[in-house]
C-alpha cells in the first residue's frame, strides 16, 4: 500500500465508503502526525477492500458501534506521535518567521541606515508577536473544532458528513481571517524582536528539526504524480462514460439529442485549453489581498508591499504549477478516451 490512500478510496462501495469517511474524519481530529494517520488509514482501507471483496458487510469489521470502533482505532496513538504533530506545526511557523526575517535582512543589507550602519540588530518591520498570537489562536480553534466534531459525529443519525464538512469549512475560514488580521495588524504589542535574532531562532529550530525528523518525513513523502499516474487513466475512462451518459440525459430533458461525436468534439476542445486560469488566478488573489492590506494600513512602506506581493505570488504559482501538472495528466487521459472512442472497440480497450 502506498503512503497516501486517497486515490484508492474509490475502490470502496457505498456502504464501506460511508463508514470509511466517518472513520477518516474521526482520525483527522486526532493531534497526531500525518505519517501515522496515513499509515493507519491505509491499513484500514486494505482491510475494508479485502472484506468487501469477500462479500462481508462492513459491520463485520467495525462491529455494532462505529464510535467504539473509532475510539479503539485511535487508542494506540502514543505521546511520541502527538509530539511529532506539534513539531511539524512549529516547522511551518519557523519557515514563516525565517522568510520574513530574510526579507527584512536583505532590505537592511541593501539600503542600510543613513549613518552607515546596516541595522542588523534593529527590530523587524512586522509584528512578530501578533503573528505568533494569531497562530496560537488558530491552534486553539482547531482543538475546539476537533472536540466538537468528535462529540457531534455519533450523537444523532441526522448528522451527516455534509454538516461535519461544513464545520471544517467554517474553521478554515475563521483561521484564514485570524491569520489575515495578524499580518495586517500593526499594533497590539510594542516590543518587536531584532531581525537577526528572529532569523537565528527560526533557522536554529529548522536545523534541529530536519535531522531529527528527516527519516520520518522522507518515509512519508511520495510524488503526487506517481499516485495519479497509477490509476488516473482507468478511473478517467470510467468517469468519461458516466459523464457522456449524464450529458445525454440532460440533453433529452431539454428536448434535443446529443451524439457521441458532438460530445467527443466538446471534450477535445476543453482538453486543448491553455493554462490561462492557472496564470490569472494567483494575480487576482494577490491583488485582492494586497488591496485589503493597503486599505487597513497593513504596509509600512512600499518595500513591504512589494515583498508581500513577491512572496505571495511565488507561493501561489508554486501551487498552481503542481495543479496544472495534474490537470494536464487528466486532459491527456481524457484525450486518450476520445481517441479510443473514435478508433473503435479494439483501440478503446487498449489492445
Amino acid at each position: 500500500m502506498k503512503d497516501s490512500y486517497v486515490f484508492y478510496k474509490d475502490k470502496l462501495g457505498e456502504e464501506y465508503r460511508a463508514v470509511f469517511d466517518q472513520v477518516e474524519m474521526y482520525v483527522n481530529t486526532q493531534a497526531v502526525d500525518e505519517s501515522i494517520r496515513e499509515e493507519r488509514l491505509g491499513e484500514l482501507l486494505d482491510i475494508f477492500c479485502s472484506a468487501q471483496e469477500a462479500g462481508k458487510p462492513v459491520q463485520t469489521v467495525v462491529g455494532s458501534s462505529l464510535e467504539r470502533f473509532c475510539r479503539s482505532f485511535c487508542a494506540d496513538f502514543g505521546a511520541k506521535n502527538r509530539l511529532f504533530y506539534v513539531l511539524d506545526n512549529l516547522k511551518g511557523v519557523a519557515w514563516t518567521l525565517l522568510i520574513f526575517a530574510v526579507i527584512d535582512l536583505a532590505w537592511l543589507l541593501a539600503w542600510g541606515e543613513a549613518s552607515g550602519g546596516v541595522g542588523l540588530f534593529q527590530s523587524t518591520d512586522w509584528n512578530v508577536l501578533t503573528y505568533l498570537a494569531a497562530v496560537l489562536c488558530v491552534d486553539m480553534l482547531v482543538v475546539v473544532t476537533n472536540v466538537i466534531l468528535r462529540r457531534v459525529m455519533f450523537r444523532t443519525r441526522r448528522v451527516r458528513l455534509g454538516l461535519l464538512n461544513g464545520i471544517l469549512c467554517a474553521e478554515a475560514v475563521l483561521a484564514c481571517a485570524v491569520l489575515f488580521w495578524a499580518l495586517a495588524s500593526g499594533g497590539g504589542f510594542s516590543w518587536r524582536p531584532p531581525t537577526l535574532a528572529m532569523a537565528g531562532a527560526a533557522g536554529l529550530y529548522l536545523l534541529i528539526y530536519y535531522p531529527a525528523c528527516g527519516k520520518r518525513i522522507k518515509r512519508q513523502k511520495i510524488r503526487l504524480s506517481e499516485l495519479v499516474c497509477a490509476d488516473v487513466e482507468p478511473a478517467v475512462w470510467q468517469e468519461m462514460e458516466k459523464k457522456f451518459q449524464k450529458a445525454q440525459k440532460r440533453a433529452q430533458k431539454r428536448g434535443r439529442t446529443l451524439t457521441l461525436e458532438e460530445f467527443l468534439d466538446r471534450e477535445e476542445r476543453e482538453c486543448q485549453r491553455g493554462p490561462a486560469l492557472y496564470i490569472l488566478l494567483p494575480l487576482g488573489i494577490t491583488a485582492l489581498c494586497w488591496l485589503g492590506l493597503c486599505l487597513t494600513d497593513g504596509f509600512e512602506s512600499p518595500a513591504d508591499s512589494a515583498a508581500f506581493a513577491a512572496v505571495t505570488l511565488a507561493a501561489e504559482y508554486l501551487v498552481m504549477w503542481g495543479l496544472w501538472r495534474l490537470a494536464r495528466r487528466g486532459f491527456a487521459a481524457r484525450l486518450a478516451w476520445v481517441r479510443g472512442k473514435r478508433a473503435g472497440p479494439g483501440e478503446e480497450s487498449g489492445e
